[in-house]
């Protein structure tokens, strides 16, 4: 039975990730991404999610060159994927061309088994680090912020979209989640640096603290192009905390059952939201 056939089933969803080292090549890139979507299938997933800046992984400097529409080669390019494999993706993000700006947005988009881009998601923390080494990195030096809420259901389930830094701001998961999201994507390319010590528990903290699936897939290894290391590890986790499935280190692909009914037990255990939407937060 295919996905377009279930469009009624709303308690459960198998969902996969992918975990690439990606490089300034897209075609390579790019390559990668369809082979492991592939492979996925071959598991019957109804959902892949892609890392964040899957498609394009150069300097900084170059960004704005990078860029491109939406919807346009890279788009294109997943959605006929999409319409092919009958699921549903989450493009993690790629450099969006702005025409407001020379800086481009980094952009997230969801894409439905037809082919159909449903929703679309700037990032809005722009990450800001200063190294061990003294040096600074700042993305708003390169890129545009985003200043909206995005989000959509999935064969029924309402899914949020955030990106990478957006995980160090709790309040973008908490608006999410008041507005009825049960999934929220963080498709990231997290440094080791960072990922090391705070990774695994914030990804677990939000999951937690908002009774909601977190799918998070990571870039992995060392870039040359940015003279970072990224952390990998990508994970997708349930409303308890409870780690489903990770990648730990290398490019890969795993997958993991979203189960809504697990998550409404979690959620009447600990009705920590039921006492929110009573009582306000202090």
């Amino acid at each position: 039975m295919t996905l377009k056939s279930q469009e009624n089933i709303k308690n459960s969803i198998k969902i996969g990730i992918i975990q690439i080292k990606a490089d300034s090549n897209k075609g390579n890139n790019l390559d990668k991404i369809s082979k492991y979507i592939s492979e996925l299938c071959m598991d019957n997933v109804g959902v892949v999610a892609l890392p964040e800046m899957f498609n394009y992984l150069g300097e900084p400097e170059t960004f704005s060159r990078a860029a491109e529409n939406i919807p346009g080669e890279t788009s294109k390019f997943i959605s006929k994927i999409a319409e092919r494999k009958d699921i549903f993706i989450l493009a993690g993000s790629i450099l969006e061309k702005n025409s407001q700006n020379k800086k481009p947005y980094n952009t997230s988009f969801l894409i439905d088994p037809s082919g159909k881009i449903i929703a679309k998601y700037r990032k809005i923390h722009l990450f800001e680090i200063n190294f061990q080494n003294n040096t600074n990195y700042d993305e708003s030096d390169f890129l545009s912020p985003g200043n909206e809420l995005s989000y959509n259901n999935i064969l029924g389930i309402k899914a949020g979209m955030t990106i990478c830094y957006d995980l160090r701001f709790p309040e973008i998961f908490r608006a999410l989640t008041s507005i009825g999201c049960k999934i929220i994507f963080v498709p990231s390319s997290f440094e080791e640096e960072t990922g090391k010590s705070h990774w695994e528990t914030l990804l677990r903290t939000r999951a937690i603290e908002n009774q909601v699936y977190i799918v998070a897939p990571n870039q992995t290894g060392f870039t040359k192009n940015t003279l970072t290391k990224k952390w990998g590890h990508s994970l997708i986790i349930n409303p308890w905390g409870e780690i489903l499935c990770t990648i730990e280190k290398g490019e890969g692909c795993a997958s993991a059952v979203i189960d809504i009914k697990f998550l409404e037990k979690v959620r009447k255990k600990v009705p920590v939201l039921k006492y929110l939407k009573k009582h306000g937060s202090i």
